[in-house]
């Protein structure tokens, strides 16, 4: 005879068994709903990151750039491409023109907790508003 924990979760339908976390929500339903209902919109947002991609941008392309920057600095490796994305290449350069232009690591780094580029732009003409102009012309090319 089967211990009473086997004969239990032979009785558990199988959802139950995969965990809480893999259902989903109400909540999730119900946005992916609204989209499905609308026809302009062709992505289902509820997926993680979809509503969020300038950020995670940001955030990649300065890994990328501090890769980079590193690898060429203290390991000796002065033809070091940290990325050949396409996609974050650009912001790659971004950031090498910001540093060029006189913005500190620590400040490039700080100006990162936002949502967008725009508000990455706001944060780093408030730490430099002398350098505004050319903080918007450098940024503006990648918005």
């Amino acid at each position: 005879m089967a211990p009473a924990y086997v004969a239990a979760r032979r009785k558990a339908p199988a959802f139950q068994m995969q965990g809480r976390a893999l259902l989903p929500t109400r909540h999730s339903e119900r946005r992916y709903a609204e989209q499905k209902d609308d026809q302009t919109t062709l992505r289902r947002t509820w997926f993680k990151g979809n509503e969020r991609w300038q950020q995670i941008a940001l955030s990649e392309g300065w890994a990328n750039y501090r890769e980079e920057y590193l690898a060429r600095q203290y390991l000796n490796e002065p033809t070091y491409v940290g990325t050949t994305n396409a996609l974050l290449s650009p912001l790659v350069n971004m950031y090498k023109r910001l540093k060029l232009l006189g913005c500190s690591f620590s400040d490039l780094e700080k100006s990162l907790c936002t949502y967008s580029i725009a508000g990455y732009r706001d944060n780093l003409i408030t730490l430099y508003p002398s350098l505004s102009n050319q903080i918007t012309i450098i940024i503006k090319e990648y918005e």
